[in-house]
């Protein structure tokens, strides 16, 4: 298996324990050039919710943002495989607790924290954009209770939004050209129709509030795993509470999930240019050269 080598990384804090309840509730603190203190990006790993590790290989161009300044905090999470639903947002809003009490050690700036997801990633990430400080989806036994567990601005790549509407969204546009998963089950401890109740509670467009932040989605229409109408579905809510634009949906026509096109470096300096407007940055994007990333066989 390869994995993002975290020795071209100048400034690193690696496996940093951020929660009490299991080996995997750890995180990589890797830092840019230049002087603290480093505006901050969260990424949260896909793969099912039972699978994926925070340094995977096919997420390498998220750290390509490093060379733009930004810090980035990859948080394991405790997978399905280990633990069921709500453990994994459990897992998240201890980690983002963490980074408030502790981020000043590791130079960061803690008064906005951004948080980017890609698939099962995605869908954790709105879930803490969309239900900061929830009590039935945080547990502060696990750490830095006086702390809060919100995050300031969200970058969603092709994550499900409402776990009750994507088999029929599927459906809908590919007919029988679907594919068959059993992510879910295997997230809620049983069968989705067993486990609508559960559903609903871990599916973030139930949670949208007028107070969601800003947030852009980004989707593939050939994506038959996540369909694109799942960020359809939570943009138009997050925007008819929030107002037009609040939330900015970029669809990728053709791109199937995980595809090329949204992981390219053209893509990857239009979210350095969404982070920027968030946290006040200006720069010559015509004069940003992304790096290559490199990776290591473990």
């Amino acid at each position: 298996m390869k994995v993002v080598d975290l020795e071209q990384f100048k400034s690193v804090f690696p496996n940093v324990t951020y929660g009490n309840k299991s080996k995997s509730e750890v995180m990589d603190i890797i830092l840019p050039d230049g002087k603290p203190p480093y505006p901050v990006v969260v990424y949260v790993h896909g793969g099912g919710w039972f699978s994926g590790t925070k340094l995977v290989d096919y997420m390498a161009p998220i750290f390509k943002i490093i060379s733009a300044g930004y810090a980035i905090a990859a948080v394991e999470y405790r997978l399905s495989t280990e633990a069921i639903w709500p453990a994994q947002i459990h897992d998240i809003k201890t980690a983002l607790r963490f980074l408030r009490k502790n981020g000043g050690h590791y130079g960061l700036s803690t008064e906005k924290i951004a948080i980017w997801g890609n698939s099962a990633g995605a869908h954790l990430a709105q879930m803490a954009a969309a239900a900061p400080n929830c009590q039935e989806l945080e547990d502060r036994s696990m750490g830095y209770a006086e702390e809060s567990d919100h995050v300031d601005m969200l970058i969603s790549w092709y994550g499900p939004s409402n776990l009750l509407t994507g088999h029929q969204q599927t459906l809908q546009l590919f007919g029988e050209e679907k594919v068959e998963t059993q992510a879910i089950p295997k997230l809620l401890g049983g069968a989705l129709d067993e486990k609508t109740e559960l559903a609903a509670s871990a599916s973030p467009v139930n949670y949208v509030t007028s107070q969601f932040p800003k947030a852009l989605f980004q989707h593939g229409t050939a994506d038959v795993l996540v369909p694109y109408l799942q960020s359809k579905e939570i943009t138009e809510k997050i925007n008819a509470l929030c107002g037009n634009s609040h939330a900015l949906l970029e669809i990728f026509p053709g791109e199937v999930h995980g595809g090329p096109a949204i992981k390219a470096d053209k893509n990857i300096v239009r979210c350095i240019r969404f982070l920027d407007n968030f946290f006040e940055i200006k720069r010559d994007y015509d004069a940003i050269a992304l790096p290559e990333i490199q990776l290591k066989e473990v």
